[in-house]
């Protein structure tokens, strides 16, 4: 076959579809920070308006680096942006909270429910994403997420799915094992 001839095709047909995947997440944090850019770009105009894109800045990024991305990326309809600064800063984690137009996802920052209410005192994020690996198991990923849901801040688990959301939908054991133990008081 000749690629240059097919490579529309080829294009379309490795490009996820539309109905089959309704949320992404990109892992974004790089030094050359138009790569970021370029690779959320792509995915928005592949899988279109009505999907959610979330990013994962991994703690990569300076403030002044995180503010110039994530206005960039506002552009492109984003759900959240998880944890683009260190784990350390809450206080700048709240202040790029005020100056984007994305919501934060507060995940490194907290490894423990001392660390959810820092995050909530500082306000440092709109949501908060717990890792079992992370954050040291189900007990402790229960103790997080009755504080935080106490406070009305969403909940995500594991790779995305909202605690606060139908847990049956996705079939989320990790969800609905944390949803049932956190509304169980």
């Amino acid at each position: 076959m000749d690629l240059e001839a097919g490579s529309d095709r080829r294009a379309r047909s490795h490009a996820p579809s539309k109905r089959a995947f309704a949320h992404f997440k990109i892992k974004i944090g790089q030094p050359d920070h138009a790569k970021d850019i370029e690779r959320v770009r792509a995915v928005r105009q592949a899988v279109g308006d009505d999907a959610s894109i979330r990013v994962d800045g991994n703690a990569a990024y300076s403030f002044a680096d995180a503010r110039v991305v994530l206005h960039e990326l506002s552009r492109f309809h984003i759900t959240d942006a998880e944890q683009p600064l260190t784990r350390s800063d809450l206080r700048s984690l709240a202040e790029l909270r005020r100056a984007v137009g994305i919501p934060i996802a507060a995940q490194e920052s907290v490894s423990s429910p001392e660390d959810a209410l820092a995050v909530l005192e500082e306000q440092a994020a709109d949501l908060l994403k717990i890792k079992l690996t992370h954050i040291g198991g189900f007990e402790s990923a229960r103790e997080v997420a009755a504080v935080v849901g106490a406070k009305g801040l969403p909940v995500v688990i594991g790779q995305g799915e909202r605690v606060h959301d139908d847990p049956f939908r996705r079939g989320d054991a990790t969800s609905l094992c944390v949803k049932k133990c956190s509304t169980r008081r």
